[in-house]
């Protein structure tokens, strides 16, 4: 009878060559193979905000360069969007950063707080903090510089909590007018005697005007703001006045309140602001005086900052 044994051996030996030979191509493959490479994306690009601080403001929000940045009333807060565009966004550059970095706050400021959306003018990213829009001021020409708070009466720092910096109310100004027919222009020389003084009173934006007059060819038909004119010019009506006719023809009352706009306030304080009051023998005025500061200085004061808007 055959060798059993004998005759399986080679067939055994044929699978464990067979098995080893899988064995070592398999060790020989992951030997060789590269070890997988794990890519890190880059660091996102940042942009930092932080705070500066002033002797008369206190701590306000900043760029990382110092430079103050500022919030425009005439905004709605958290509408993603601004209402200073062409010549305003020209004096009030927008804080605007490239939409694929990242804004951080630092030094004190509210992470929660910061945000973006992108401009209707030129799709630009603009940051915003508690959602007001920030811009910077082109007459801060160094870090620290704060020219462009209480700009107009609508423009202010911000301050760490996302609030505006509050100034102190401004002191009221008074402004004086004396009413005369030969301050009309033309002047009214023909059967006129007429005099008036008026006062009026600017209070943060409002203007409270009381006045009299006399002397007039007859009643009063209308009374007037007029503007912006110098005293040897004339200008459409700005507001109108309410007045009042005494028993006595030609003379009488006048009295009003107004709130004013920015660019109205810089007419006033400009000396271009005129009253003007009416009669059926002149029509076009016949008692006119120039609105003047009562007190030296009293022109640029009040209202807060200066000039108009932007």
């Amino acid at each position: 009878m055959p060798n059993v044994t004998a005759l399986n051996r080679p067939s055994m030996n044929l699978a464990v060559s067979r098995s080893f030979l899988i064995a070592s191509l398999t060790v020989l493959l992951a030997a060789c193979s590269p070890e997988p490479v794990v890519v890190t994306p880059p660091a996102k690009p940042k942009v930092s905000l932080g705070t500066a601080n002033s002797a008369q403001f206190g701590a306000y929000v900043a760029d990382s360069a110092g430079t103050s940045l500022y919030l425009f009333t005439k905004d709605t807060k958290g509408t993603a969007a601004s209402t200073c565009l062409a010549a305003c966004a020209a004096t009030w550059p927008a804080l605007t950063f490239d939409a694929s970095k990242e804004i951080l706050a630092a030094n004190g400021l509210n992470a929660a707080l910061l945000g973006s959306f992108v401009r209707s003018d030129n799709g630009q990213t603009q940051a915003t903090y508690n959602g007001w829009p920030l811009y910077r001021y082109s007459k801060d020409t160094a870090p620290g510089q704060t020219n462009g708070e209480n700009v107009g009466g609508t423009w202010f720092l911000v301050k760490p909590d996302g609030t505006r910096n509050s100034p102190p109310a401004p002191a009221a100004v008074t402004y004086t007018a004396t009413l005369s027919s030969a301050s009309e222009v033309p002047a009214v020389t023909a059967a006129s005697s007429g005099s008036g003084s008026v006062t009026a009173t600017l209070d943060g934006m409002n203007l409270t005007i009381k006045g009299s007059f006399t002397g007039m060819t007859g009643l009063a038909t209308l009374a007037h703001i007029h503007g912006p004119a110098s005293k040897t010019a004339s200008a459409p009506v700005m507001f109108p006045l309410t007045f009042t006719n005494d028993a006595a023809a030609g003379s009488g009352t006048l009295s009003g309140t107004v709130m004013l706009m920015d660019d109205q306030v810089a007419a006033l304080r400009g000396g271009q602001l005129y009253v003007n009051v009416h009669t059926a023998a002149n029509k076009a005025g016949e008692l006119r005086g120039q609105l003047e500061a009562a007190t030296s200085g009293g022109g640029g004061g009040g209202g807060g900052g200066g000039g108009g808007g932007y």
